[in-house]
Parts: C-alpha cells; sequence; structure tokens
C-alpha cells in the first residue's frame, strides 16, 4: 500500500509540473567590429529552462553600416553605428545591440 501511494504522489507531482515559459530575451548591448569583419550575436534567453524559439527575427536599423543574416551573424560593412534589433517571432519579446563599425584595420 505504502508503494503505490508513494508512486501515487510522484506521479502526481510530474504531472502537475508546467513547462517553463519564454520570459525574455536579452544580447549584449554593444559591440564594436571593423568594417569587413563579422560577428556572431548570441541571444540568451529566460529562464533557462524555457523552450526557446527556433529562429530569432533580425533587423538592421542601418544596412549601409551593417547587416545581419537570418543566423544572426552581424556583417559589418562601413564606419557608423547603427542598431540590430532581435525578437521571437511572435514578436513578444526583443532585445538591442547598439553596433558601431571601425575603420579596417591595415
Amino acid at each position: 500500500m505504502k508503494k503505490f501511494l508513494l508512486i501515487t504522489i510522484v506521479f502526481a507531482m510530474v504531472a502537475c509540473e508546467k513547462p517553463h515559459k519564454l520570459a525574455s530575451i536579452a544580447v549584449v548591448p554593444k559591440i564594436e567590429a571593423y568594417a569587413g569583419h563579422q560577428t556572431k550575436l548570441q541571444v540568451y534567453h529566460a529562464p533557462i529552462e524555457a523552450m526557446a524559439p527556433d529562429k530569432y527575427i533580425y533587423n538592421s536599423s542601418d544596412e549601409f553600416i551593417a547587416t545581419i543574416t537570418d543566423e544572426g551573424i552581424i556583417v559589418c560593412h562601413q564606419v557608423g553605428t547603427c542598431v540590430v534589433t532581435v525578437s521571437t517571432p511572435d514578436k513578444r519579446f526583443s532585445s538591442k545591440c547598439v553596433v558601431t563599425v571601425k575603420d579596417k584595420i591595415y
């Protein structure tokens, strides 16, 4: 009887566990890179136990300065500053990174 009760309690606890919902996403606030270089923008999500989206939506405020691929690679084109925004596909969460592109190193 005790064994049955213990199994029932454990089963009830597992069945009542709710999946963790995504609460936020974040990226580094600033990146400095050189014209002609590329860098990966890492997206973090919270809580860590939550299911992260399979893909994110990326956007650059000035594609002459830097673009960002669907995989989160920032491609720096010319000197200047722009803002890269990453958001979840449902647009519930987003985060911004200021990208400063410096002159090429020779």
